[in-house]
């Protein structure tokens, strides 16, 4: 079991849900891990406590952005790698589009001069959608070849459908691959505005190396714990934890 940084309250269950699955993925079984929960339920915190238990050596943080679920395909991804590239993998990912996905490669123009965007940009004419996801999911295996890899997508229901579409393969694929996908969501937002992570989740959920975990709200005794380490007051922390708990 992984243990929490002091201060972390509750959720040791949904923690060791992430470890298992992280250790699984490192032995090359790919796992997928979609934690739903309401704002301020923890889903940010749980992820967070997790990376710093298990120390990923790679992690691809994709942020989902509300009101740009509409905006350009991949949009949270492509930042993600965008992000990459401005560090000291610069190189190695810019080698890994050029051989693997160089429809990616021209949405991150910036990565290449002119004359090889141009060249790329004339190949890919009449290129579709499906060769886009078979493209991003080659991204994320050869990564995952090199060293064991993270991929996190926060707020998933705010996501662009091609998004949602790249999840759903790379997590319904069985080769071998030392790959975990998190994703997390807000599984009312998702359903009121009939979000394709809906449906996704709901066909890959049947699969054995996917995993979908609800956050509950935190219980009295939860709230508690997380008051004394807040207050130097224990009677004062016992009193509040109930209502707060309720509230």
């Amino acid at each position: 079991p992984v243990l929490p940084i002091p201060g972390f309250v509750g959720r040791l269950h949904e923690l060791n849900v992430l470890a298992d699955a992280w250790a699984d993925a490192g032995r090359g079984a790919r796992q997928a891990v979609f934690l739903q929960g309401e704002p301020g339920v923890g889903k940010t915190t749980l992820v967070d406590q997790f990376l710093a238990a298990c120390r990923p050596d790679l992690v691809v943080r994709a942020q989902c952005v509300e009101g740009a679920g509409a905006g350009d395909a991949y949009g949270p991804v492509l930042h993600a790698l965008g992000a990459i590239a401005r560090g000291p993998r610069r190189q190695e990912l810019v080698d890994l589009l050029r051989r693997h996905a160089p429809a990616w490669l021209a949405q991150l123009s910036w990565l290449i001069d002119a004359e090889e965007l141009d060249a790329i940009r004339r190949s890919l004419v009449g290129v579709g959608a499906v060769r886009m996801v078979r493209e991003g999911v080659a991204v994320f295996e050869e990564f995952a070849g090199k060293q064991p890899l993270v991929l996190l997508l926060e707020d998933l229901h705010w996501s662009d459908a091609a998004t949602v579409e790249l999840v759903r393969a790379l997590a319904q694929r069985s080769e071998p691959c030392r790959l975990l996908v998190i994703a997390t969501y807000r599984p009312v937002d998702a359903l009121v505005f009939e979000h394709p992570v809906v449906a996704a989740v709901a066909q890959l959920r049947r699969r054995r190396d996917v995993h979908v975990v609800p956050l509950a709200p935190f219980s009295v005794s939860e709230v508690q714990e997380c008051l004394e380490h807040q207050l130097a007051d224990a009677g004062i922390a016992t009193r509040l934890a109930a209502p707060i708990a309720q509230h």
